[in-house]
């Protein structure tokens, strides 16, 4: 895997001539590429022409003190353009709302890099981290300008009889789990058409920052579709409507952490995740996406599911809080703990991370845990031994954690639960 050029990040220091320069000069090449600044009508006309360059739109308001913060570096970095990439800064004072025509949040700084060749453009929101990723993404000429797998979106909901999903698009190591997870299914015994394979689609930062990981999935990728919150539940529910004897769910993803009820309404406004939640995206576009997989959608969708015994797998940081926000579901069980004929195996307890969700990383550790339980159970999916797999899960998870000399406190405690 080439990583991304890493440019000294003082070339954003440069001095750059800021001007609000006519569309006609833009092209001039005798002049410094600049910061452009048009209006969000200019900008949506700009977008929708075909060019052979990549354009970046920054959106900011007169009241964003970090959009101010940028001024400079941006400035900086569109005088480094040299006709291979564009910068526009649009103002969104008092119309936030137009940014949804741009297919971006209303979170500000806001930044949407549309690349030649690709259909999906690129968002990153806030300064930091977010903003160095654009900065390296331009400045490196060998970054990837295509994702090298076509497309399977789901035309419509289907009934399956196993769903797997890999959220989160920043890594490949959930996706590793999935392909993992479809294989031994088929090993058991279900059909291509019975599994339901769905994943968070990266962009061409992430696909770039796990580029030989996502290359050995190629296949997997072509296998399963790109994840859409309300089909992925849908899907479910028809599923269950078909009143299978059995339905297994496997999601890997990135959970959100808990979140004291004083900070709840601000976290909801703000349009934040909080436990417990996987990520299907790190960057979507709407609020009810950007909320992930929650509890309460996986028991609305499963609720007329009571003659299945449902078997859900969950990796992710929290995940323990989809049996109970306390881990204790004698006393506080979760909705979807509630439903009949429910096992629920979780990557940790409700207030403890999980570990291995990094990019660069292969798998987690619970998924490689799990990858190797399931393996070892000959039996099949019926009369699988799933106490036996969850003790083989916690064991092999417990000595992986050893080895990184993670402590008890902060130790993972994947729980099981069945009703």
């Amino acid at each position: 895997m080439r990583p991304f050029i890493l440019f000294p990040f003082i070339l954003l220091l440069a001095a750059c001539v800021s001007s609000g320069q006519a569309m006609s000069e833009r092209d001039n090449s005798a002049q410094t590429p600049r910061l452009i600044t048009l209006t969000p009508e200019k900008a949506l006309k700009l977008v929708n022409e075909a060019s052979p360059t990549m354009l970046l739109i920054e959106f900011t308001t007169q009241w964003c003190e970090h959009c101010k913060e940028l001024k400079k570096p941006l400035q900086a970095l569109a005088a480094k353009g040299q006709g291979r990439y564009r910068i526009v800064s649009v103002d969104v004072t008092d119309k936030l709302q137009v940014m949804e025509n741009f297919g971006v949040a209303q979170k500000l700084p806001a930044f949407r890099l549309q690349v030649p060749g690709s259909k999906d453009p690129i968002l990153r929101y806030g300064t930091g981290g977010p903003f160095r990723e654009i900065v390296q993404y331009l400045l490196d000429e060998e970054a990837p300008r295509f994702l090298p797998w076509a497309d399977h979106p789901l035309q419509k909901p289907q009934a399956y009889k196993a769903m797997l999903l890999a959220g989160s698009s920043d890594n490949a190591n959930f996706l590793q789990e999935v392909s993992w997870n479809y294989s031994w299914l088929l090993q058991k015994g279900y059909k291509e058409d019975e599994i339901g394979c769905f994943y968070a689609k990266p962009d061409l930062i992430q696909y770039g920052g796990d580029r030989e990981q996502f290359d050995q999935l190629k296949p997997i990728l072509e296998t399963c579709h790109p994840v859409k919150h309300q089909e992925f539940l849908d899907s479910i529910r028809l599923s269950l409507n078909e009143k299978p004897s059995t339905f297994y769910l496997y999601v890997t993803a990135h959970g959100a952490a808990p979140v004291p009820l004083k900070n709840r309404e601000t976290f909801r406004k703000s349009c934040l995740a909080h436990a417990p939640s996987l990520a299907l995206d790190q960057t979507p576009p709407d609020c009810v996406s950007s909320q992930g997989l929650t509890v309460d959608d996986l028991a609305r969708a499963m609720k007329d599911g009571s003659a299945t015994k449902k078997y859900l797998v969950l990796q992710g940081c929290y995940t323990g809080g989809f049996i109970s926000p306390r881990d204790n579901p004698k006393t506080t069980a979760s909705p979807l703990a509630r439903l009949p004929g429910i096992h629920i195996l979780t990557a940790s307890a409700a207030r403890q991370a999980s570990f291995g969700c990094n990019a660069g990383a292969h798998v987690t550790f619970f998924g490689s845990a799990y990858s190797q339980a399931v393996q070892d159970d000959k039996q099949k999916f019926e009369t699988m031994d799933w106490p036996r797999i969850y003790q083989d899960v916690l064991k092999e998870v417990t000595r992986l954690e050893k080895e990184l000399q993670i402590g008890k406190q902060n130790a993972s405690r994947p729980q099981f639960f069945k009703n």
